[in-house]
């Protein structure tokens, strides 16, 4: 937990003091370090279920996809929005989250069918598809909690 707050502390020193008085920008930075750490973990489980378990590239994108919707809702709940538990958001970040897999999913047999790359390029590719609309439909329909103050984020 000590790779976090230090990551945490160098993204905060990135950051000019005036824009963390907005609450929207403390929780786009939260937002996005959940989601780096939760991409490559992602990534890590893709790698290791495609090279060194020799999984179908769709069940692999599937199965890390489902893991990495368990991860990110935990930490997102716990660390940026600090919504608690919820089943009205549990339900509403699975279903953006599901649509985003659905998404990735038609995206990955469209890369597939037309470029000549290794699965698991493929699969990497998919990421910034799926990251585009989790932002968007997430800020548009999860009302989180405003933070107080993002240095206050407890990563234990």
């Amino acid at each position: 937990m000590k790779l976090f707050e230090l990551a945490k502390q160098i993204i905060l020193a990135c950051i000019p003091n005036f824009l963390l008085k907005y609450p929207l920008v403390k929780r786009l930075i939260g937002f996005s370090f959940v989601g780096v750490v939760i991409t490559f973990i992602g990534m890590l489980q893709v790698y290791i279920m495609l090279k060194v378990l020799h999984f179908h590239p769709y069940l692999t994108y599937f199965l890390s996809y489902v893991i990495s919707i368990l991860q990110s809702y935990y930490l997102n709940s716990r660390l940026v929005f600090k919504s608690g538990k919820s089943k009205k958001n549990l339900f509403i970040y699975y279903g953006v989250y599901s649509t985003s897999m659905i998404i990735g999913f038609f995206t990955l047999v469209l890369y597939r069918k037309f470029l000549p790359f290794d699965e698991l390029i493929l699969n990497y590719m998919v990421i910034p598809v799926t990251m585009l609309w989790n932002f968007t439909v997430s800020s548009k329909f999860l009302k989180p909690q405003e933070i107080q103050n993002i240095t206050e984020i407890d990563i234990e």
